[in-house]
């Protein structure tokens, strides 16, 4: 008796067989059915722009920054220009390239090793590091220096004022660090615009 009720005759077998070849189907079409998830991470392939050539560093306070490297106090001297170079820039966080981060480089065409250094952080909408940097310490280089000038613009209060090579540095980046330079206007707008893909 016992026997008779573990006995399955194939049309059971055949039923039961059914029900788990549905049940499978079913599962398949659930999991094909599930969204992919659109915070995938992506790869940085970074495209880099063509370098980019200024006479002048626009500040956020509507000023701007000129720079000469030569000065025969006769006010004929040549105005500086500085090609900025650019790319994607590192996270902080994860010390890796991301399309959110923007790095720029404005180096100096006249001076040799006088360059500003900047970072733009897309999401946050703002400059996020600078950093000036001038000729290294050795004789040759301060040549490069020295009867550089630079001369501020006026706006918001400002007046036309002059400084000599060793000032040059110190000026220019309080003068970055207390009114920031410009992202709504200039080559610095176009490579925001070429690099932030976030709006």
């Amino acid at each position: 008796m016992s026997k008779s009720l573990f006995t399955i005759d194939s049309f059971e077998k055949e039923r039961i067989l059914e029900m788990h070849q549905t049940a499978l189907k079913n599962n398949y079409l659930n999991e094909q059915a599930t969204p992919v998830p659109t915070t995938v991470p992506t790869t940085v392939t970074p495209t880099k722009m063509n370098p980019l050539t200024t006479d002048k560093i626009i500040l956020s306070n509507g000023s701007d920054i000129t720079v000469y490297p030569t000065w025969n106090q006769q006010g004929t001297e040549p105005k500086s220009t500085f090609r900025i170079l650019s790319n994607y820039g590192k996270d902080k966080v994860t010390n890796k390239l991301s399309p959110n981060v923007v790095s720029m480089t404005m180096a100096n065409n006249e001076l040799g090793g006088f360059n500003i250094g900047l970072s733009y952080n897309c999401l946050e909408r703002k400059i996020t590091n600078f950093s000036v940097q001038s000729p290294k310490d050795s004789k040759t280089d301060n040549k490069t220096m020295k009867n550089a000038k630079y001369r501020l613009n006026g706006a918001n209060g400002f007046n036309n004022s002059t400084q000599y090579p060793s000032l040059v540095q110190t000026h220019i980046n309080n003068l970055i660090d207390k009114n920031g330079v410009s992202t709504t206007e200039g080559p610095v707008l176009e490579i925001i615009n070429h690099y932030c893909k976030t709006k």
